[in-house]
């Protein structure tokens, strides 16, 4: 397994140092090294899923699927990290992948890749245990000059873009409580992934279980759809949408 963790901390003006073709654009991806809350293998929390560092869950990968860089990110200079919460099974099989941080035709991608993933289950002295870890994913535009690098291209990109709509019918106005979510619509309008902005956990969860059943326009780059992210809030007492964003 070849983790290329050196080549990807460098940044666009490193990589035009070396003259090369000012087109080509590199995908290279690593596991987080930094400092991570672990608890010991031996000791879980009851109940809890066994929060395992990086670098250990690292080795015990054993498939990986390598994240596609997508076209249209390389196409507007897209590059940076996609941070993700990876969930795996007893088994070893990824069951839920999380983004933590990261643009979203990156998270996209990611997300499609290291759920994939597969891994050797963690023995503790209580038998093979499934755990949950951190993963980076880093998108490297490798070989372009500083220069033909424009100063703000997520915000030039943005401009471009046509955001998602939300096409589930709207809630007619009613008292009671909701959660706000921003929401990772792919590009065939399917939900990839939601993080709460605000609202309890146990009415996230709650929150969550309707987004299946709701239907949406995926966002658009010219005459193609593109993974985006849309801001959403849900009534937690019928989990209807009471809003567009």
């Amino acid at each position: 397994m070849w983790w290329p963790k050196s080549s990807s901390s460098r940044t666009p003006e490193e990589h035009s140092r070396q003259g090369r073709n000012p087109a080509a654009a590199l995908l290279l991806f690593g596991l987080l090294t930094a400092p991570f809350p672990t608890q010991s293998a031996a000791h879980p929390v009851q109940g809890a899923p066994l929060q395992l560092d990086p670098k250990a869950a690292s080795k015990l990968l054993i498939h990986q699927v390598v994240p596609k860089y997508p076209a249209i990110a390389k196409a507007n200079y897209i590059w940076g990290r996609v941070r993700l919460k990876v969930t795996v099974e007893g088994s070893g099989r990824v069951s839920a992948v999380h983004v933590l941080a990261g643009h979203p035709l990156l998270a996209a991608a990611a997300l499609d890749a290291v759920r994939r993933w597969t891994y050797r289950p963690l023995a503790t002295p209580s038998g093979a245990t499934g755990f949950q870890t951190i993963v980076d994913v880093n998108f490297v535009l490798r070989d372009v000059r500083v220069e033909h690098l424009p100063r703000e291209p997520e915000r030039d990109l943005a401009r471009q873009v046509r955001p998602p709509e939300l096409l589930t019918p709207l809630a007619e106005p009613s008292p009671g409580a909701s959660v706000r979510l921003r929401v990772l619509v792919g590009d065939n309008g399917r939900v990839l992934d939601a993080t709460p902005l605000s609202g309890r956990a146990d009415e996230f969860a709650l929150a969550c279980r309707q987004l299946d059943a709701w239907k949406f326009r995926p966002a658009r780059w010219g005459n193609l759809d593109v993974p985006w992210y849309l801001d959403v809030n849900v009534k937690v007492d019928d989990a209807w949408p009471v809003q567009k964003p």
